[in-house]
C-alpha cells in the first residue's frame, strides 16, 4: 500500500474503534452517573488532560518528527524520553495539588481528579510508544494497542457503572486499561524496534525540552481554549451545568476522529516534503479538500438532528443540551480544519506561529466566557467555542497560505455546499423518521450528489491514496 493509504487506513481503524467504544460506554456513563455525576467525571478528565500535557510537554510530537527523519536516533531518543517523563511526574502532582488548594469542589470530584491524574501520567508513556510507531509508519501496531486498551476500558467501565460501584471505580478502570496498553506497547517496541532503556541525562533533557517546548506550549494553549469552558463552568455555575455542557461537547469530541486521522497520517509526509513546495501543496490541498467535504455536511446533519442525537446518546435528562449541540456543531466543523492546520504548522517547523495564534485564541475565549457564561450559562460557553474556532481558522489558514504552502483550488466548496443543501432538504422531510435511517439516507444522498456534480472522482481518489509519497 502507498504511504498515505497505509497510514490513513490504520489510523482510521484505530480512531474508529476508539470512537465506537466511547459511544458504547457514553450512554451508560450519562445515565448511571446522572447530570451532576457526568459533570464531575468530565471535570476530572479535563484536569487529567492538563496532567498529560505537563508530562508530555510536546515530546511525543517532536519525537514523531525527528525519528521519522532519522530512524537511527530511535533508541537514544526513546530512552531519554522515558527518563524525562519520569522526571516530569513531580510537576504533574504539584499542579493537581495546587488546583486542589485553589478550588472548592466536593470530595467525590477530588477523588476522581486524583484517579484521572494517575491515568494521565500513564497514558503519556503509552502515547510515547505511539510516537515511535508513527515515526516508523507502523500504524498497525498503534491500532493493536489502542484496540486492546479501549476494549478493556469499555468492558470494565460499563461493568463498574452497571454494578453501581460509582464514579471512583469507573474512573479507576481508565487506569487499569491504559496500564495494560502501556505494557503491550513497550513489549512491541522491544520486539520490533529497539530495547527499552531509561537514561537520565539532564543536559539531554534540557535539549529535548527546548526543541519540544513549542509543540508542548501549542498543545497546552490549544487544549486550554478547548477545555477552559468546562473549568469556567465548574467555577461559576456548578457540576449540573458542566454536565449539560459536557454532553454535546463530549459527543462532538468524538468527531475529532476525522481531523486526527488526516493530521496523524499526513504529518510524516508533510515533514518529509517540507522543502518540496509542489509536493507539499499537493498533500495539503488533498487534506483540506477532503476535510471540507466531510465538515460541511457534518455540521448540517448535526444541526438538524440535534434533539434526536442528544436523547439517544445521553437520555431525556440531557434534552436541554440540544440547543448547545446546534451551536457547537459549527465549532466542531471548523475544528476539522484547525486540527489539520496545526499539524501542517508542526510538520513544517512553524510551531511558534501556531502557538501565537492559539495564545490569541485563548485570551479571546476567556474574555468571551467571562461575559457570556454568567448570563447565558452553558449556551454562552457554546457561543464562545464557535467564535474561538472561527478566529483560529481565519488566522491559521490565511498565514499558512501566505507563508507555508498553497491551495490548488477552492471551487470544490461550492459543489460540497450544493450537495449538502440537497442532503439537508431530505433530512428536513424525514425529521420524524428513525435517527439511524435518517443518517444512512443522508450519507447516500450526499455522496450521490457529489458523484453527480463531479466533486467526487473515484479514480482520482484511488490515484491519490495509492501514490507513494515517500520512497
Amino acid at each position: 500500500m502507498g504511504g498515505l493509504f497505509r497510514n490513513t487506513f490504520f489510523v482510521t481503524l484505530s480512531q474508529g474503534w476508539h470512537m465506537i467504544m466511547a459511544l458504547v460506554m457514553m450512554p451508560f456513563a450519562s445515565r448511571y452517573l446522572g447530570v451532576e455525576g457526568f459533570g464531575q467525571y468530565n471535570t476530572a478528565t479535563v484536569i487529567m488532560f492538563y496532567v498529560f500535557l505537563i508530562n508530555d510537554f510536546g515530546l511525543n510530537t517532536w519525537i514523531t518528527r525527528e525519528v521519522a527523519r532519522d530512524k537511527l536516533q530511535t533508541q537514544s531518543i526513546l530512552s531519554h524520553a522515558i527518563g524525562l517523563k519520569i522526571m516530569l511526574i513531580l510537576p504533574c502532582l504539584i499542579f493537581v495539588w495546587l488546583y486542589y488548594l485553589l478550588t472548592d469542589y466536593d470530595t467525590k470530584t477530588y477523588q476522581a481528579i486524583w484517579i484521572f491524574t494517575v491515568y494521565g501520567i500513564i497514558d503519556s508513556f503509552t502515547q510515547l510508544a505511539y510516537a515511535i510507531f508513527r515515526s516508523w509508519q507502523r500504524m498497525e501496531l498503534e491500532t493493536l494497542v489502542a484496540a486492546i486498551a479501549k476494549t478493556t476500558l469499555t468492558g470494565l467501565g460499563i461493568m463498574a457503572l452497571v454494578l453501581g460501584w460509582g464514579l471512583q471505580a469507573f474512573s479507576a478502570m481508565f487506569v487499569v486499561s491504559t496500564l495494560l496498553g502501556l505494557l503491550v506497547a513497550f513489549s512491541l517496541i522491544r520486539k520490533k524496534f529497539v530495547p527499552i532503556a531509561v537514561h537520565f541525562n539532564f543536559r539531554q533533557f534540557f535539549r529535548m525540552l527546548t526543541f519540544s517546548a513549542n509543540f508542548g506550549l501549542a498543545l497546552f494553549v490549544a487544549s486550554s481554549y478547548d477545555k477552559i469552558d468546562v473549568l469556567m463552568l465548574s467555577w461559576l455555575k456548578g457540576m449540573e451545568t458542566v454536565g449539560l455542557y459536557s454532553a454535546p461537547n463530549k459527543l462532538l469530541s468524538f468527531t475529532n476522529l476525522i481531523p486526527t486521522i488526516f493530521a496523524t497520517a499526513f504529518f510524516p509526509q508533510m515533514a518529509y516534503y517540507v522543502k518540496d513546495h509542489k509536493e507539499l501543496s499537493r498533500i495539503f490541498s488533498l487534506g483540506v479538500k477532503y476535510l471540507f467535504m466531510l465538515a460541511i455536511p457534518f455540521v448540517t446533519g448535526v444541526f438538524l438532528l440535534s434533539k434526536q442525537l442528544t436523547i439517544l446518546v445521553f437520555g431525556n435528562l440531557f434534552s436541554e443540551s440540544a440547543v448547545a449541540l446546534r451551536i457547537m456543531a459549527f465549532a466542531a466543523g471548523l475544528n476539522f480544519l484547525n486540527l489539520f492546520l496545526t499539524s501542517v504548522y508542526g510538520a513544517t517547523n512553524h510551531q511558534k506561529k501556531i502557538l501565537q495564534i492559539e495564545v490569541i485564541a485563548l485570551v479571546f475565549k476567556i474574555a468571551v466566557n467571562v461575559v457570556l457564561i454568567p448570563k447565558y450559562s452553558y449556551i454562552g460557553a457554546g457561543i464562545s467555542a464557535l467564535a474561538t474556532e472561527a478566529l483560529v481558522f481565519i488566522l491559521a489558514m490565511s498565514w499558512a497560505l501566505r507563508k507555508i504552502t498553497t491551495l490548488n483550488e477552492w471551487s470544490f466548496i461550492y459543489k460540497f455546499i450544493f450537495a449538502t443543501f440537497i442532503m439537508g432538504f431530505v433530512l428536513y422531510l424525514m425529521q420524524n423518521q428513525p435517527l439511524l435511517l435518517c443518517v444512512a439516507i443522508a450519507i447516500v444522498v450526499y455522496f450521490a450528489m457529489l458523484l453527480m456534480n463531479g466533486a467526487l472522482d473515484i479514480e482520482q481518489i484511488k490515484y491519490n491514496l495509492k501514490r507513494r509519497t515517500i520512497g
